[in-house]
């Protein structure tokens, strides 16, 4: 019998989109490190930052797919260790809904510090 669990599906999809995710990552980090030593040797304010559309754009992206990352690694986790159907996706699905929530808050108040400015 050929039975294909729903994680042997899954698993490379999953798999590569937190390579594509930690890959974008490095990029942003490199920007806001270098973004954050050049407001603190310039001492500008975050105000001044959010004020140019392309920091503001950065951000967000950086925000969400650190988001998005640490999901897909927490489901990893999840999926690996809690033996319980239940538990699993109702931990998965609060970490989901959590993580969401989390970055339309961002995303809104970057866009309105940017606005603001």
């Amino acid at each position: 019998m050929t039975e294909i669990r729903k994680s042997e599906k899954t698993g490379s999809h999953h798999w590569i989109f937190q390579r594509i995710s930690a890959a974008i990552l490095i990029f942003l980090v490199l920007w806001f490190g270098y973004s954050f030593f050049t407001m603190l040797v310039d001492n500008s304010y975050i105000e001044t930052f959010f004020s140019y559309m392309t920091n503001t754009v950065l951000a967000i992206l950086f925000i969400c797919t650190c988001l998005y990352h640490g999901c897909l690694g927490m489901q990893t986790v999840i999926e690996d260790y809690v033996s319980c159907k239940t538990a699993r996706k109702t931990t998965i699905a609060i970490i989901n809904v959590i993580s969401l929530i989390t970055a339309i808050s961002v995303v809104i108040a970057i866009i309105r510090l940017h606005i603001i400015l």
